[in-house]
């Protein structure tokens, strides 16, 4: 499998999961979107700004289609 982001540091990455998997706790979407958004916001280089919008978006795709592949 390739990599896409591979220069992401993985504490980027784990934060970025534990930020995703705290914002799920709210049960309303709007919050979740704006935690998810703040989040990223808070971010100064580019390259990890994409990467959390990729990841953000890949997970909430994930939930819809009722799988998580994040969770083993």
């Amino acid at each position: 499998m390739i990599e896409i982001f591979d220069n992401i540091p993985e504490r980027v990455k784990k934060q970025a999961e534990f930020i995703f998997d705290m914002a799920m706790r709210h049960s309303n979407l709007p919050t979740v979107v704006k935690i998810l958004n703040d989040y990223t916001n808070t971010c100064i280089n580019e390259e990890e700004k994409e990467f959390l919008n990729f990841y953000f978006n890949m997970r909430m795709e994930q939930m819809l289609n009722g799988n998580d592949f994040d969770k083993r």
